[in-house]
């Protein structure tokens, strides 16, 4: 097993703050410009810093959002075999109210 790096981070984090390393997950307090941790097994001694306080996400806005509407095409009956699907029935009330073409004379 490796030993503890002491890394000097003064020049990325601001005294005080809180820094994780990503592949341990361990996390150390900077003072006096450095932070001391063990990297983790598997890292080849690699310590990837990255700050461990959560800022709080922006709330969101439909503002420039993509939105997608998905019409479906019922005017082209494709396969007559599935229209009584989920326990439809056939609808006569429509022929019953619609206009006979035959009563339509030319002229």
């Amino acid at each position: 097993m490796g030993k503890p790096l002491t890394v000097d981070v003064s020049s990325t984090f601001p005294e005080g703050s809180l820094v994780r390393d990503f592949y341990s997950g361990n996390t150390a307090k900077v003072e006096q410009g450095h932070i001391t941790l063990m990297p983790a097994a598997g890292s080849d001694g690699l310590l990837l810093l990255e700050s461990a306080t959560v800022e709080k996400p922006a709330p969101f806005s439909w503002q420039n959002a993509t939105v997608y509407f998905v019409l479906t095409d019922r005017f082209e009956n494709g396969n007559p075999a599935n229209d009584h699907s989920y326990g439809r029935h056939t609808k006569t009330v429509c022929k019953k109210l619609a206009p006979s073409t035959a009563a339509i004379s030319p002229g």
